[in-house]
Formats: C-alpha cells, structure tokens, sequence
C-alpha cells in the first residue's frame, strides 16, 4: 500500500502541473519505488500459491502487466492529443494507484505452516 501510495503522490505532482520542486519530488518519489512492484508481486504470489505455482502465477501476471505497459502508452498518447498535455494520463495513473491502495488493503494475510 505504501508503495501504490507514493506512486499517487509522483503521479499527481506530474498531473496537477506543478513545477520546480514538485517535479523533482515527483522524480524522486518515482525513483523510490517504481522497480518495487515486480519483488512484491513475487513475494505475494509466492505466499498465496506456495513455491510450485509461483513461476506459472507470476509468468501470468507478468503477461498481463506487459498488456498494460502496451496499452497504457498507445491510451495516454490519444489523451494527450486530445487535451494537449499529458496531464490527464498522469491523473488517471493516480486514480489507478488509489485503487491500488484500496485493494491491496482487503488482501488477507496469508496462513503460514
């Protein structure tokens, strides 16, 4: 959650258009946590599947997320034409991170043993 969270804060500071020190704290909010994402979706696959489904779940996940970085670029480009900025994307990205967040805080812990 912490991490969806942070992205929402690099996302918005990019959307709302600010300048200066917001776009460094965008960048450096960003940089923190963007390459996260991929470690905590294999540990979280690996606690709900257990170690023999791991590689099959996460090869999924990973297929599904590159659809995303697919269409994410081609919806964002579009957008962009359309208003002029790129700003909306960036809204809409924080829109998904909040969702994020409030999906991953119904995800139960997993049994242990």
């Amino acid at each position: 959650m912490i991490v969806f969270s942070i992205q929402t804060v690099a996302y918005l500071l990019v959307g709302l258009r600010l300048e200066g020190a917001a776009l460094a704290l965008s960048i450096g909010c960003f940089g923190v946590v963007a390459w996260s994402v991929p470690s905590i979706m294999i540990a979280l696959v690996g606690d709900l599947v257990g170690a023999q489904n791991t590689v099959r779940v996460f090869g999924l996940i990973t297929f599904i997320f590159g659809l995303g970085q697919i269409a994410g670029p081609y919806f964002a480009g579009i957008m962009a034409e359309k208003t002029g900025s790129f700003a909306g994307a960036f809204i809409m990205a924080a829109m998904l991170t909040v969702t994020a967040v409030a999906v991953s805080s119904r995800l139960k812990v997993p049994k242990t043993g």
